[in-house]
């Protein structure tokens, strides 16, 4: 893409709003229920944004849990042919 980080995730975020997502409602169950995740209708995430290291308050990449999700991982390594310890080395290779 030629957006800079930060307007990608602005795309992003209003493509999940007009499909549904309500932030607002989102905070208040998880503030209802103690829950620091709760159901989502959509979640697109940035994983990756070149070979960029992205500290922000609204953005983080690589994601910080890319590696704790199974979801995530499982069609990335088939994506990218190898497995999750390889994938792991070449996250920690780019991103250290």
């Amino acid at each position: 893409t030629a957006l800079e980080a930060e307007a990608l995730l602005d795309v992003l975020q209003a493509t999940e709003a007009q499909l549904g997502r309500d932030r607002e409602v989102e905070r208040e169950v998880k503030m209802r229920e103690g829950a620091r995740y709760c159901s989502r209708t959509l979640d697109l995430d940035i994983l990756f944004y070149d070979e960029e290291h992205i500290s922000t308050e609204r953005l983080k990449v690589p994601h910080p849990l890319i590696m704790e999700r199974d979801f995530v991982i499982v069609p990335l390594c088939e994506l990218l042919d190898c497995n999750r310890e390889e994938l792991a080395a070449k996250i920690e290779k780019i991103y250290g």
